[in-house]
């Protein structure tokens, strides 16, 4: 009915619209390459540690040709795009394919979202189904901005530019950064930074400018407080004998080393890192924690550890085997140091 009332090609064309506007959304929500995005099939909803998140394939980065299954957290509006195209798609598989018969990565978003672009932003009275009773404003687009040196530069609205905008919009909170490596597939936090740092856009400094704000700030806190791990233990002397002057120049300078982990703090010295120079492993099982002279432990980390001895505890309990209950005593002999640490510098 609504295809004869509109014409067979205005129905096709809005079916592109409405693909192009899903693809954004979840480009944009989640930080998906082009062939993840297109990757997606139906009952790729689904959950990651009890949080909402969408299945694919990821093949950058992997040594096999048929990439590896993984999923990628997902908020409401991206879970709800999802939900539309499994409507929309003519496929029995996948979500993007145009037709039944269309196979993987046949989608092109860069034909699409110009015309979503050219529907947003036409008048509604015009555009292909009209589109007035639709409620759409039209949409005023930024087409340019200044490029240091360079002159004008075109926007352009695609995969890699949403990908990038997402990386910016999350690196806002320092935080997030270890999330944001997991979630972009990368494979060293020093990828993930670079995604947020082309100092040639006036929007990323000044989110570069927060982030630093927000590290100096997180190295405030952790240096007026208790602290263990091996870099906590050296900076917690010199807290002792500095004065103000001094201890807000040591504050700045871990602000500017500090990367932010779950577990532990890295305070970034490559000379002396046990993981390597110049890839922080926090965002991995390749951290040496507390094995590494850069590890910096604060109360921020301490739910963490209490939650590992408790499952601790709970393995030693019900292990038979005794070389893995040797394990997993030293292990949780390490946490309790690190507990006690932090309770002994707080009192």
């Amino acid at each position: 009915m609504w295809a004869s009332e509109i014409g067979l090609g205005e129905s096709e064309y809005l079916s592109s619209v409405l693909r192009a506007a899903c693809y954004v959304v979840i480009a944009a929500l989640t930080g998906m390459r082009d062939s993840e995005i297109q990757g997606l099939q139906r009952g790729s909803i689904c959950q990651r540690d009890g949080i909402p998140a969408l299945r694919s394939v990821q093949f950058k980065g992997i040594d096999s040709q048929a990439g590896e299954d993984r999923s990628w957290w997902a908020p409401g509006p991206a879970m709800r795009a999802a939900t539309v195209l499994t409507r929309l798609s003519p496929h029995p598989t996948f979500l993007f394919a145009r037709s039944a018969a269309g196979a993987f990565s046949d989608y092109a978003p860069a034909r699409d979202i110009p015309r979503l672009l050219g529907f947003l932003s036409s008048d509604p009275g015009q555009r292909p189904g009209r589109g007035v009773e639709l409620g759409h404003q039209r949409l005023q687009l930024v087409a340019s901005f200044d490029r240091p040196g360079q002159g004008r530069a075109i926007v352009e609205i695609n995969q890699r530019s949403l990908r990038q905008s997402f990386s910016i919009w999350a690196a806002r909170h320092p935080e997030a950064e270890l999330g944001l490596g997991i979630q972009l597939g990368h494979a060293s936090l020093r990828q993930t930074f670079g995604y947020a740092t082309d100092r040639t856009e006036a929007a990323v400094r000044l989110v570069d400018d927060r982030r630093g704000a927000a590290l100096e700030a997180r190295s405030r806190d952790l240096l007026s407080g208790p602290l263990a791990g091996p870099a906590g233990e050296e900076l917690a002397g010199l807290v002792e004998v500095l004065n103000g002057e001094e201890h807000s120049a040591l504050v700045k300078a871990v602000g500017e080393r500090l990367y932010v982990g779950l577990a532990n703090d890295c305070v970034r010295n490559d000379a002396r890192a046990a993981c390597g120079p110049g890839i922080p492993q926090l965002h991995n099982h390749n951290c040496a924690t507390t094995r590494c002279p850069n590890c910096l432990i604060g109360p921020v980390h301490a739910p963490i550890w209490r939650r590992h001895a408790t499952h601790l505890d709970q393995a030693i309990s019900d292990t038979s085997q005794p070389l893995l209950r040797e394990r997993l005593i030293t292990e949780r002999r390490d946490i309790g140091r690190v507990l006690a640490d932090l309770d002994e510098r707080e009192q």
